[in-house]
Parts: structure tokens; C-alpha cells; sequence
């Protein structure tokens, strides 16, 4: 999920913990630990484009890291508090919760976290939620700003962060039954019409629950479009994108393993003009919506072949001034399945 989430998801974690016994540096630590995991991205800047792109959301939001982590920051704070008015175990819980929270809420998303790791390099992706839901964000920020400005220590606190927790995890509870539903209604329509597939792929629309995207692997196709939980009886297949053969010199090469790996599969190579390859992963869509397929996808990488390496660069396009009537298009798609 995005940096603001995380950060007063943990601040209502915090508050909820240790907010009647230390005040508002329950809320500030929280939100500070709410975002640990994320400072990944400092060293992933470091690394290669496939090497970071199997690094962020890997190691440091595993269960093992937010242990270790707990552990050792839960020693400073309670070496360093000048009343020993909370012990080292509840400090230990206190960071636990604050820092594993973050890499459970993003299981949640498209992108998923490698809770396991090093047990298990799989990533947990339940793709319920999108990395940006309004609906699950704003109560937690009522609550933090009620909490900032809300100076004593009292029980009333902490009914507050607990409160706005319990409704933004029904929100995230009410995704997951959304996610079932779509999949049920999805291969029910498949069934009845005797679609042959392989596989389908169901994750929530941008800043919304209530428009999801299908995406049908045909085996040497893909079959994507949208599905609305408003929308009794729908057709959800909008674009068809043929898959290509992967050249030799890239097929077996460690870099193309690693966007295989990332992208679980759902991966398009495209051969450009100039000799080079881009290759796609579509779980996370085209720039303009699957309505504009030929936008060029979210995450894009330009691959070439140097003689002695595999060069891979990640795609880096800005949607041009069409994005806000493509999202007005998507609103609409909530509500019918007329695109006049």
C-alpha cells in the first residue's frame, strides 16, 4: 500500500498498544515503524532492475525481518526510556505489531510480499485491494489527526485508533468477499459459454473495490476486460493480446527467470523495431486502462540483447492528458456496460 497508509495504519497500531502508557509517541513510533519495511527502496535503488524488483517487498517484509527488527528496536527504546514504565516485552509486542502489519496489509495488493522469505521466495498476493483504496485510508486518518491534536494519555485514545482499525479491516474483509464473488461469477460465465482457459487473474481497479479487472490466460493468448459488482449479467472480455515466442538468447537467461518470477507468469514479449524486446507484465494493466491496451503497460521493461550480458531497463512512461477521461471510463463501467 502507499507510504501514507502504512504510515497511520501504524500509528493506530501503535496508539492501540502502548497509547495509554506513553501518549503520543505511541502514534509517532508506530507511524515511523508502520513504514520500516519500505526503506528497501534505498537499496534497491542500488541494484539492477531485475534484482530490484525481486528485492523491494522481499526481505524486509518478511516475519523474520519484523522479529529481528522488534527485537532490537524494543531493546533501545526500553534501554533508552528514562521511566521504566514499560517493559521490554511490550515494547518487543509494540514493534512487532507496528512493523508486521505493513507487510500483512500489502499480502492484501496485486504486488503481494514475501512474508516466508528465506524459507519460501514465493510472494503472498491475495489481490483484494488496490495499493491506493481511499475507502480503507481515510478512517485511519480521522483517527491519527483526532490522535495528533488530542494531547492526553486517557482510554479515549485508544477507542479511537482501535475503532478506526476495526472499520478499515472490515472494509479490507469486504474486498475479500469481493474477490470471491468476481471469481465465482467469472468462472460460472466461463463454464456456461465452454471458454477454455489455463488460468484467470481477478484484482480490484484503481482506487476502487467495486470495478474489478479479469485478465483469461488462453494459453497462447490473453483475454482481458473489466467486471463490475453492480452489474448482474456482464461481459468482461474487452481486449485479446496474442502471446509471442520468447527468443532463445533470452528464454534461459537469469533476467528473464527473474520477470517471470516477478510477474508470476503473466508476462507479454513484444520485439521492437530497433532489435530490442519489451517485455510486459500485465497484472498491474496499461497505463490508460485495459479499454487503451496500446498505452503501454504500468510496468514495462526494455530488454537487449548486448553480445555477453542481457541489458533490462524498466519503461518509464507518464500518461498522456487523456488519463482523467479514462478514468472517467472506469467510473462508468461501474454502473453500465454501455461505452457510448
Amino acid at each position: 500500500m502507499d507510504s501514507l497508509t502504512q504510515a497511520v495504519l501504524g500509528a493506530a497500531v501503535g496508539e492501540s498498544v502502548l497509547g495509554p502508557k506513553i501518549g503520543r509517541k505511541a502514534s509517532i513510533l508506530g507511524a515511523l515503524a508502520g513504514t520500516l519495511p519500505d526503506l528497501d527502496v534505498f537499496i534497491q535503488s542500488g541494484l539492477n532492475t531485475v534484482d530490484g524488483l525481486l528485492f523491494h517487498r522481499g526481505p524486509s517484509h518478511s516475519l523474520l525481518f519484523a522479529l529481528i527488527a522488534s527485537l532490537l528496536l524494543g531493546w533501545i527504546a526500553y534501554y533508552f526510556q528514562k521511566q521504566k514504565s514499560v517493559s521490554y516485552q511490550n515494547w518487543f509486542i509494540f514493534f512487532l505489531l507496528t512493523i508486521f502489519t505493513h507487510p500483512l496489509l500489502d499480502a492484501f495488493t496485486n504486488y503481494g510480499t514475501e512474508i516466508f522469505w528465506p524459507f519460501l521466495d514465493t510472494r503472498i498476493a491475495f489481490r483484494t485491494i488496490f495499493v491506493v483504496d481511499p475507502m480503507y485510508t481515510i478512517w485511519l486518518v480521522m483517527a491519527v489527526v483526532f490522535l495528533l491534536f488530542y494531547k492526553k494519555a486517557t482510554v479515549i485514545r485508544r477507542k479511537i485508533a482501535l475503532g478506526s482499525l476495526i472499520i478499515s479491516s472490515m472494509f479490507l474483509m469486504l474486498t475479500v468477499y469481493h474477490k470471491y464473488h468476481v471469481d465465482k461469477k467469472v468462472v460460472e460465465k466461463l463454464q456456461e459459454q465452454n471458454y477454455k482457459y489455463e488460468r484467470i487473474m481477478t484484482v480490484p481497479s484503481p482506487l476502487c473495490n467495486w470495478l474489478w479487472t479479469v485478465i483469461i490466460d488462453e494459453g497462447d493468448q490473453y483475454t482481458a476486460g473489466y467486471y463490475s459488482m453492480l452489474i448482474a449479467d456482464q461481459d468482461f472480455k474487452d481486449v485479446t493480446i496474442k502471446k509471442s515466442e520468447v527468443p532463445e538468447w533470452l528464454k534461459d537467461s537469469e533476467e528473464y527467470e527473474g520477470l517471470e518470477h516477478f510477474s508470476d507468469g503473466w508476462i507479454i514479449v513484444k520485439e521492437n523495431s530497433t532489435g530490442s524486446l519489451t517485455v510486459d507484465d500485465i497484472r498491474f494493466g496499461p497505463l490508460l486502462g485495459w479499454y487503451n491496451p496500446d498505452s503501454g503497460f504500468i510496468f514495462s521493461f526494455d530488454v537487449k540483447n548486448e553480445g555477453d550480458a542481457i541489458d533490462v531497463k524498466k519503461i518509464e512512461e507518464e500518461p498522456d492528458g487523456e488519463l482523467t477521461s479514462e478514468l472517467g471510463k472506469l467510473w462508468d463501467r461501474i454502473w453500465t456496460t454501455d461505452r457510448s
